[in-house]
């Protein structure tokens, strides 16, 4: 934004603002004398002329990232174009409070600001490499079409996090897992802690305090337990709408089973109950990653699950509102911390699958087809041993 000062000597105001062409700052005189009497309103309309010329400036030159980008995201990542956008909109968060719009604006040190940036929104240092890389992605296109000479982030290295463990889920968790679904499936709705507080005829503040602390008589916290056993009330779980609770459950339900039973990622577990699955062939068709499909058998015990849920009037696996691979993903994050099961996430269904494939003795090559995987390395990356499987290794040392 253009600033006004005195220049010593000069008998006029000066005009100071960033050439966004050159990156500079450039001063320019006002003509308007230093003497003149209430030029205020004459210098702020001179401001206004000047940014008017930058801006025009700024529509003449071209290759903006809003230009060529979302053309670019459509037409070349077809099978990731919900995620090559969401990277797309925080590097513009943080690039418009910089004051980036060009490519030529982009430095070497780029990475430093912006990984701060989004540390401070609570992700990952991984989360932000990856958004890092679409950058440069971004940067090669913009080289390669002239919009600047020379990427400047092509030889900057950075380091990553060791990525959290992916545990196997053992059979008294699944166990826990499911019972919890089925519990909620069972309610009409959940109960908000507002409820309970207008049976006891308290504030739902002083509910909280005595169910942390325990700390009431015993005739105040007998009323705070009958009318939570009436109501049905579960501390710890966010209050939502009856419709959207129904929704929540039957996404639960539907990958958690497809998870299971077909070593489904959490981002494949959404598809056409008939288009997408053939109960002739005992097979199903899912897209995977780059737009691609591929089409691995059908678990007997998923056919079964998938006939209950045609007879219900179902078209998709689960409701649209859980459509989006990130809200799935949150979604059982705060459904498997709910149960104090924080160590586990979606993805260790994945990974429990294909190491109780591996370990039963099925045949690599069955395993890669069963979960799309084009190298067995890939595949050997997933299988995990718990203590029991472990236990005769000595005898077969010694």
């Amino acid at each position: 934004m253009a600033s006004i000062y005195k220049r010593k000597r000069s008998p006029y105001w000066w005009i100071k603002f960033k050439d966004p062409t050159t990156g500079k700052h450039v001063s320019v005189s006002s003509k308007i004398k230093l003497t003149a009497p209430k030029k205020q309103i004459e210098l702020r309309l001179a401001q206004v002329e000047l940014d008017e010329k930058i801006n025009a400036r700024d529509h003449k030159k071209s290759g903006a990232f809003a230009d060529w980008v979302p053309n670019f995201i459509e037409s070349h990542f077809k099978g990731g174009k919900a995620s090559a956008k969401i990277r797309y909109a925080h590097l513009v968060r943080y690039m418009t409070s910089q004051g980036i719009y060009f490519p030529d604006q982009i430095k070497y040190d780029f990475y430093d600001g912006y990984l701060a940036f989004r540390i401070e929104d609570g992700v990952c240092k991984n989360t932000a490499n990856m958004e890092y890389h679409f950058l440069n992605q971004l940067m090669k296109m913009a080289e390669d079409a002239g919009h600047v000479t020379r990427n400047p982030l092509r030889n900057r290295r950075i380091s990553r996090d060791t990525p959290i463990p992916k545990n196997l889920i053992t059979t008294e968790e699944i166990k826990t897992i499911r019972e919890a679904i089925e519990i909620d499936m069972q309610r009409d709705c959940f109960v908000k802690l507002s409820d309970v507080a207008s049976i006891v005829g308290i504030t739902t503040n002083r509910i909280n305090q005595i169910l942390s602390r325990g700390t009431a008589d015993k005739s105040l916290r007998s009323k705070i337990d009958a009318a939570i056993s009436h109501t049905g009330y579960r501390p710890g779980v966010p209050s939502i709408s009856k419709s959207d609770w129904i929704d929540r459950c039957q996404f639960l339900h539907a990958s958690c089973e497809i998870m299971w039973l077909q070593g489904l990622r959490i981002g494949e577990t959404y598809f056409h109950l008939y288009d997408q699955v053939d109960l002739e062939r005992m097979q199903l068709k899912i897209k995977a990653k780059g737009d691609r499909y591929y089409q691995p058998p059908l678990n007997p015990e998923l056919k079964k699950l998938i006939l209950k849920w045609r007879q219900q009037k179902r078209v998709m696996t689960f409701p649209d509102q859980y459509a989006c691979p990130k809200k799935r993903a949150g979604t059982w994050y705060h459904f498997l911390h709910r149960l104090k099961l924080s160590h586990l996430s979606a993805h260790c269904f994945r990974v429990t699958f294909i190491s109780r494939a591996i370990n039963a003795g099925i045949p690599m090559g069955k395993v890669m087809k069963l979960t799309n995987h084009s190298r067995e390395a890939i595949s050997l990356i997933y299988q995990r041993f718990d203590q029991s499987q472990m236990a005769d290794v000595w005898d077969s040392i010694t």
